[in-house]
């Protein structure tokens, strides 16, 4: 039965409060007068299990996830390199003049087609969403932490009746606009781009110069998902030699 709350804690080994059988000073007394009685052993059996351990981050043993010194400093990496990926976006977006209240053009199968852009969640922009999925990051129900920018249809005359009540055709989402990856890590290195259309902006908007609310630290979920911690320190590995060559290194 486990402790209840407020309750002291007590040794199972001398039966004394403050203390558990870990920290016991008695029984590592005992182990030091007898390091070949059941004690000893029995200290480094356990020894030996915890050796046999490996961190699912790094797979190597002596720690654990959550004291993993390899992820703490992959940690530091990504968030220093999301910090200047989303430094560059905000002097992207507001050069072109993309933000909520511009207006885009994408051509499918000939014919224009024009957006308003309604809501950017800059808290989904960064780099692990920008360069994979597959990262813990494409499991929201409508895919919008891929495809962070809300979009209304507003040539609906060239939409079929039948179409206009499609949010699909009328209000989609998309993922970063393809420009502004090509202006950042250069058109040759963004063959990873998740954006498989290419929009323009036709009507830009001033964009305000305070500062975006982009997380620092977003995307840094596939650190400790459990289907890509194991990879986790790879990626940002090869995320490194994505931007060493770009504009934000």
């Amino acid at each position: 039965m486990g402790r209840t709350k407020g309750s002291k804690t007590r040794c199972s080994h001398c039966y004394e409060e403050g203390h558990n059988k870990a920290g016991c000073a008695e029984l590592k007394k005992e182990i030091a007068r007898d390091p070949d009685g059941y004690y000893a052993r029995q200290a480094n059996r356990k020894k030996m299990r915890q050796k046999k351990r490996v961190c699912s981050y790094c797979s190597t043993s002596g720690h654990n996830l959550a004291t993993c010194p390899t992820k703490k400093s992959d940690a530091v990496a990504y968030s220093h390199m999301n910090w200047k990926y989303q430094n560059a976006m905000s002097a992207i977006f507001r050069k072109s003049g993309f933000g909520v209240g511009t207006i885009i053009m994408r051509k499918k199968y000939e014919q224009e087609q024009y957006f308003l852009v309604t809501a950017i969640d800059l808290k989904q922009i960064n780099l692990a969403n920008a360069c994979y999925r597959g990262l813990g990051n494409d499991e929201s129900p409508d895919g919008s932490q891929c495809a962070p920018v809300k979009l209304q249809r507003i040539d609906l005359n060239n939409v079929e009746p039948s179409d206009r009540g499609r949010d699909w055709i009328v209000n989609p989402i998309m993922p970063i606009p393809r420009f502004a990856h090509n202006e950042i890590f250069g058109a040759d290195n963004c063959t990873w781009d998740n954006s498989s259309l290419i929009y323009q902006v036709v009507a830009p908007i001033k964009v305000s110069s305070q500062k975006m609310d982009f997380d620092r630290t977003g995307g840094m979920a596939f650190m400790t998902h459990k289907d890509t911690k194991s990879v986790a320190h790879r990626t940002i590995n090869r995320i490194k030699k994505k931007i060493e060559n770009s504009e934000i290194r």
